[in-house]
């Protein structure tokens, strides 16, 4: 799925870049209930073993997948592949010992946040509607919160709850016509069971992302005209006020910068850029900025790029650079977290700009609470594990998927000590068995 992603995200990117007809833009934020906002202002490599715990140089590590950095196959159209059915399908929510405890009729993320499981569905009685809904397994209470009609795209690795609220960033209309397609934020209130639109831009582009500090949300997102245009924006939750707190430009003959990324560590923001001399010299790049948004200094770490095993081609690593990231975390002043869609991740060290450790197909958590890593061990199995981390090593968790075919897919936590462990079974035997539903399972108490 997440390849997917990737390669219909780097299509569309590039047919954004190749003189595709748009309106003008302007750079005011807007509401659609008339609140006020204002506009923005002018050592050595390790790799984890079939133990789980980490050790040096660890053979039949995959090669990352580079498809979502080439040009797209011009003879086919992109949007065959965006021709996705909107039928809910049935997901099963169990405890630790697999006891149901609801079933949702799903299309989209699954997402488990502190005011219970977020969820999408198509709308039962109009399939161009789709529901954002949360069910608190707590209580039993399934709610719905807002509808989208014609949603494009929903960030799902960009999810947020911020005082109570749920925050997402979705696109409306057809991601692959020619036509604009407006970029929302959606804040969604689980209490008033109600849903807040914010119009981000009125040609987005689908690929965006956003943090939160000190209750403030802090997202990027791009903005296309002639120049692609990564507008960096603080959004105050209170006020409701929108300001532009940073722009970078990325003009036709790729000679400029676009975002990937942005973290908080202490009281300075990380900025992960790409930074390209032309289209075939890309720099991975870290910047630094104070709290009121001073740039202070820039590293590259484009070298532990190249480390990853799999990548030591120029080609391969240059390849990989040009990817769309899912993660980015800093973990300390120095030590950062870096994920792209192609199941490609690693921990560096941004000063050095060294490889510190990374795994094949290694996945982080979402949410709020203790993050855990999806593994493959090794290239000869299938079976993915789930591992917490700490000072450079992986203990597997307890948990592993139930029943015949079924293996972890993705992972939420949150504050309060609660798992989500979502299992799957692979695509063709869905096809052969659509009775084995995705599976997930709702539990505390997890790596402890």
């Amino acid at each position: 799925m997440k390849k997917t992603i990737s390669v219909i995200l780097s299509a569309i990117m590039i047919l954004s870049m190749c003189g595709c007809t748009k309106k003008d833009k302007e750079t005011k934020v807007s509401s659609d209930n008339g609140v006020a906002v204002k506009t923005p202002d002018d050592e050595g490599v390790k790799t984890p073993g079939d133990d789980g715990v980490l050790t040096p140089g660890n053979e039949g590590v995959k090669t990352p997948d580079n498809s979502a950095a080439q040009s797209p196959d011009t003879t086919t159209s992109p949007i065959a592949s965006m021709d996705i059915e909107r039928v809910n399908a049935p997901v099963k929510i169990v405890d630790k010992d697999g006891k149901e405890i609801k079933t949702l009729q799903n299309f989209g993320p699954v997402r488990l946040m502190e005011s219970g499981i977020f969820y999408t569905a198509v709308a039962p009685d109009d399939e161009t509607v789709t529901q954002y809904r949360i069910f608190d397994p707590k209580t039993g209470k399934d709610k719905l919160m807002g509808e989208i009609k014609d949603q494009g795209y929903i960030a799902s690795y960009a999810i947020l709850e911020v005082s109570g609220k749920i925050y997402t960033l979705t696109t409306v209309g057809n991601l692959l016509d020619q036509e604009p397609d407006q970029l929302l934020l959606l804040e969604l209130d689980p209490e008033t069971e109600t849903m807040e639109k914010y119009v981000l831009s009125e040609d987005g582009f689908p690929y965006c992302g956003m943090t939160e500090k000190d209750g403030e949300i802090v997202l990027f997102h791009h903005d296309q005209q002639e120049t692609l245009y990564d507008r960096v924006m603080k959004f105050d939750p209170k006020t409701k006020e929108m300001k532009e707190i940073m722009c970078y430009e990325l003009p036709k003959d790729m000679k400029g910068e676009t975002v990937r990324g942005i973290s908080f560590y202490g009281d300075k923001m990380y900025v992960l850029t790409v930074r390209f001399e032309n289209a075939n010299e890309p720099h991975l790049m870290i910047t630094t900025y104070d709290g009121n948004y001073k740039k202070l200094e820039s590293y590259e770490i484009s070298n532990a790029i190249s480390e990853v095993p799999g990548n030591e081609a120029p080609d391969m690593a240059n390849n990989e650079m040009k990817q769309m990231v899912s993660a980015f975390q800093m973990l300390s002043e120095t030590e950062y977290y870096y994920e792209s869609f192609s199941d490609s991740a690693h921990f560096g060290d941004m000063k050095t700009g060294k490889l510190l450790l990374t795994s094949p197909a290694m996945e982080c958590s979402k949410g709020s609470g203790k993050t855990l890593y999806r593994i493959l061990p090794t290239a000869d199995s299938d079976d993915y594990k789930l591992a917490s981390e700490e000072n450079g090593v992986f203990k597997t968790v307890d948990f592993a998927a139930k029943g015949e075919g079924y293996w972890i897919f993705t992972a939420s936590s949150c504050k309060d000590g609660h798992f989500l462990i979502g299992t799957c079974v692979r695509a063709a035997e869905k096809m052969e068995h659509p009775e084995k539903v995705d599976i997930y399972y709702y539990l505390d108490g997890l790596g402890e």
